[in-house]
């Protein structure tokens, strides 16, 4: 029967009681196919050289035969290699040499030499001298390594020690794992003996808190739990929760949460602190960050220092973005500073510095924003750039001075500014200087725009520019726009322009020129040159050498030496023209005219050399004239005199109104001496005085001496004694001589008698024929004689 055709036995078996049919076709003794034998299965497999895995001593356990293996514990294993001994039960050895499974079941070696599991259900892959010695441990290879806590695990590597709970160990060389759930990667001599803390690999690296990782590198520590270390050397994180990203020689100490990023001796040492890198940084006030650099230390609450070089920080709440030997001092809290080198804030609470060399700030919420050398003490005060300024404001409630730029420059009171330039200083609250150079404002809410070595010491005032110009102290509320030496001591004066110009009263004004002086309320010179006002409301244009006296209301316009003392005169223009004391009085224009004292309402239009000393009394032009008495009146001419009352010259040459209400029309030489006395012109007339109401038309060296007669024309006509009414019409050598309402047509004709017409020769043309009709006293023709009516 066909092999394949038996049944199965109903018996078991067992090795050394069953026996099988055997063929060897190797020996052809019995048959040349084959002999045929029988034997017991352990006969069988033990005989047989293709036979290699045979029963251990344990109960279905086993082992490869011949080569020292032993597999005592039931259902163990020892399959390979040599010398191996499973010796616990459901534990198997795979191969390798002198492997060891002892203690513990359900173990597995899967090779190596000499390696012993010890601990239930552990487990080593391969590796020389390995041991796996409790419940659940593995060691994957490597050589020397010891698993001495359930659950824990050695990758591989050389003299490795996980004997903390769960703890694991990826490979490496003299690495230790004494923390329960502890993980350690790889790399030499690292150590960790914390809970579920973490070495990634690196040397000499070591953890004793719980929940710490080290990434690398070598030397670190973390000693604080939940601390991380990334890598680089000689790093220790010793607070709870703090981190080093990597570096040398970093510290992350203090309470709770401190961080450095990395570079190189660089502490973080308190809570939350922070140091991204750089060298040699310390942070040792909770909430604090570094950036980065080198030297910079913070020793304050909740400040930072972004990077830089020998940056400090001890106030709270501030901020260093880089730079280098930047400081914020005890007390200055809330303050920063943006870079620049050697700037400090010291107890500058809100307190800013953005960059530039030097630069010190010591006051709440101050700013410097960049520069050199830059001082700001105080409150809310600012200097925007430049170099070597002063902003120093004290006291309670003072303080917003401002400096924009330039160089030296000084603010040195409440709401003073100094926007730019050099060596300006402001010294007086709510101050200000534009620009320049050298200047001083030093009255409250003063200005200066710009220029050099101007002073501003009135309140409310302004200086435009220029150079050398003072506005001294009292004069509130005045200008001086621009030009050099000029001077404001009055109240709301003001000076354009120009140079050596001084006001030096009240509401008094410049507007330019050179060496103007105004001394009165009120006054003003438009421009020129040495012109003087000095009294209350004066005014002058322009000119030179003009002088406006102590009364009010003088005005001169133009010119040259012009000198007015009379209240609210006026001169006009010309030169050397003068007016005394002598109010509301005029002179239009010309040179030497002179208003005289006393006098008022006195009038020159122009001219040179007229004079006008009474009231009301004008001359309108010309040269010399006098008009010396109340109301008179001299138009024009030269030389001409008006000494009445009411007396008038029109012009002409030498001309004399002596009487009251006299007139001369011209012409030359004429006197007129009488009250109402009138002389047309013509040339050396005269009317004495006392000859009321008498005239001279024309003519020359005409005479009257007596009251209410007339000259028409003519040459050394004479009117003369108690005569009245009477009149020479014209002629020559005409005289009458105390004959009332006589009458002379003709010349060379003497008076006799009182009402009487004298004529040289009479002649009547038309005389009518009857006197029919005719008034009495008309004359009429009988044939050749002359008759008169009756």
């Amino acid at each position: 029967m066909k092999l394949t055709d038996r049944i199965v036995s109903p018996s078991g078996f067992s090795t050394n009681q069953t026996y099988i049919h055997i063929v060897d076709t190797n020996n052809p003794t019995q048959d040349p196919a084959g002999s045929s034998y029988k034997a017991t299965l352990d006969e069988s497999i033990s005989g047989s050289p293709f036979v290699v895995i045979v029963s251990g001593t344990g109960v279905n356990s086993s082992i490869r035969r011949d080569v020292s293996n032993v597999a005592s514990g039931d259902n163990s294993g020892a399959l390979g290699g040599l010398s191996n001994s499973a010796t616990t039960n459901y534990s198997m050895i795979v191969g390798g040499r002198n492997n060891i499974v002892s203690g513990g079941t359900h173990s597995f070696i899967g090779g190596g030499r000499c390696n012993t599991a010890s601990g239930g259900y552990s487990t080593i892959g391969g590796g020389f001298n390995n041991n796996a010695t409790y419940i659940n441990s593995t060691i994957g290879g490597g050589a020397n390594n010891s698993t001495t806590n359930d659950e824990s695990t050695i990758g591989g590597g050389w003299g490795n020690y996980a004997s903390g709970y769960s703890s694991t160990i990826g490979g490496g060389r003299s690495n230790c794992a004494y923390g329960y759930g502890s993980f350690l990667g790889a790399g030499w001599n690292n150590t960790v003996d914390g809970s579920f803390s973490t070495i990634g690999g690196g040397q000499l690296n070591y953890t004793n808190a719980s929940f710490t990782f080290i990434g690398g590198g070598r030397d670190n520590s973390a000693y604080g739990n939940c601390s991380t270390i990334g890598g680089g050397t000689g790093n220790v994180a010793s607070s709870s929760c703090s981190t080093i990203g990597g570096g040398c020689d970093n510290t992350a100490s203090g309470a709770f949460g401190s961080t450095v990023g990395g570079g190189g001796n660089n502490t973080s040492g308190n809570w939350w602190t922070t140091i991204g890198g750089g060298k040699n940084n310390t942070v040792t006030s909770c909430g604090s960050t570094i950036g980065g650099g080198l030297n910079n230390c913070v020793d304050s609450q909740n400040s930072g220092i972004f990077g830089g070089n020998s940056n400090s920080i001890s106030g709270i709440t501030s901020f260093i973005g880089g730079g280098q030997n930047n400081t914020i001092g005890t007390g200055s809290t809330h303050s920063v500073i943006v870079g620049g080198s050697g700037n400090t804030i010291d107890y500058g609470y809100r307190s800013f510095i953005g960059g530039g060399i030097g630069n010190y700030v010591s006051g709440l919420t101050s700013t410097i924003v960049g520069g050199c050398d830059n001082t700001v003490i105080g409150l809310r005060n600012t200097i925007g750039g430049g170099g070597y300024h002063l902003v120093c404001v004290t006291g309670v409630g003072k303080g917003d001075a401002t400096i924009g730029g330039g160089y030296c420059n000084k603010a040195l009171a409440n709401n003073a500014t100094v926007a730019g330039g050099a060596n300006n200083y402001a010294y007086c609250d709510s101050s200000t200087i534009s620009g320049g150079q050298s200047n001083i404002a030093c009255g409250n809410k003063t200005t200066i725009g710009g220029g050099t070595c101007n002073v501003s010491s009135g309140d409310v005032s302004f200086v435009g520019g220029g150079s050398y110009n003072n506005i001294y102290t009292g004069s509130t509320h005045s200008v001086i726009v621009g030009g050099y030496y000029n001077i404001s001591s009055g109240t709301c004066s003001f000076i354009g322009g120009g140079c050596y110009n001084q006001t030096t009263s009240g509401l008094s004004s410049i507007v330019g020129g050179s060496n103007n002086l105004t001394t009165g309320c009120r006054s003003s010179i438009v421009g020129g040159r040495d012109n003087r006002t000095q009294g209350n409301n004066g005014f002058i244009g322009g000119g030179c050498f003009n002088t406006g006296g102590t009364a009010q209301n003088i005005a001169i316009i133009a010119g040259l030496n012009n000198y007015s003392k009379g209240q609210n005169s006026f001169i006009g223009s010309g030169q050397n023209n003068y007016i005394g004391n002598s109010g509301y009085s005029t002179i239009i224009a010309g040179k030497n005219n002179n208003i005289c004292s006393p006098s008022l309402r006195g009038f020159i239009g122009s001219g040179s050399g007229n004079t006008v000393s009474g009231f009301d009394t004008v001359v309108v032009g010309g040269s010399g004239n006098i008009a010396s008495a109340s109301k008179s009146f001299i138009g024009g001419g030269c030389f001409n005199i008006a000494s009445g009352s009411t007396s008038t010259v029109g012009g002409g040459h030498l001309n004399i109104a002596g009487g009251n209400c006299s007139f001369v029309g011209g012409g030359r030489l004429n006197k007129n001496y009488s009250s109402r006395g009138f002389i047309g012109g013509g040339c050396q007339h005269l009317i004495a005085s006392g000859s009321y109401y008498s005239i001279i038309v024309g003519g020359q060296c005409n005479y009257i001496s007596c009251d209410r007669n007339f000259i028409g024309g003519g040459c050394q006509n004479s009117m003369s004694g108690n005569t009245t009414f009477s009149s020479i019409i014209g002629g020559q050598d005409n005289i009458i001589n105390g004959y009332d309402d006589t009458h002379i047509i003709g010349s060379c004709i003497t008076a006799d008698r009182s009402c009487t017409t004298f004529v040289n020769n009479l002649s009547i043309m038309n005389i009518p024929n009857s006197g029919v009709g005719l008034p009495s006293g008309s004359v009429y023709r009988i044939g050749s004689n002359l008759c008169i009516v009756p």
